[in-house]
């Protein structure tokens, strides 16, 4: 789920947030020139660029270290049984990524609100993904304490009895 509102976040903003309009100018391949203009409507400012690259960067680090941890897991058979702690860890990072993440985009999309700008509904859509990955996280860490604990021997596992 996690990935799927990573995802979710990516294309919203670069459908509708981000307007990137590609020109050629040249006659020929030797003097062809290629001119990049693109505007992010998260914020209230025209050349906001910065606020959906910082979006596209937290979504796909997010999406990379979840492969990654995956990865590691499926190699290492769980990390020796010790895969509880690693996911623990990355619930409580992962957790606080999404939370500055979504704090820094909801300053900007409330200014912008503030400012009657148009494409408000996108942006609110936005942040709710991004609180809403935060939620997932935050239970994330609810679920990997309460695995760990019963991985110390400080509650019953009811799965290794089967």
């Amino acid at each position: 789920m996690r990935v799927v509102l990573a995802i979710a976040i990516i294309a919203l903003v670069a459908v509708k947030l981000d307007n990137v309009v590609v020109t050629t100018s040249g006659d020929n391949i030797h003097n062809l020139q290629v001119k990049v203009n693109s505007t992010c409507s998260l914020g209230t400012a025209i050349d906001s660029n910065s606020l959906c690259a910082y979006t596209y960067a937290a979504c796909a680090i997010s999406l990379v270290v979840s492969l990654a941890i995956s990865i590691i897991q499926c190699c290492t058979c769980n990390l020796c049984g010790l895969g509880r702690i690693l996911d623990l860890i990355f619930a409580v990072v992962g957790t606080g990524w999404w939370a500055i993440a979504a704090a820094v985009i909801q300053k900007h999309v409330d200014d912008a609100a503030n400012e009657g700008l148009s494409l408000q509904h996108y942006r609110t859509a936005t942040v709710g993904l991004m609180w809403t990955e935060v939620a997932l996280f935050g239970l994330l860490v609810i679920s990997g304490v309460v695995r760990v604990a019963n991985l110390a021997g400080l509650g019953e596992d009811r799965y290794s009895k089967v």
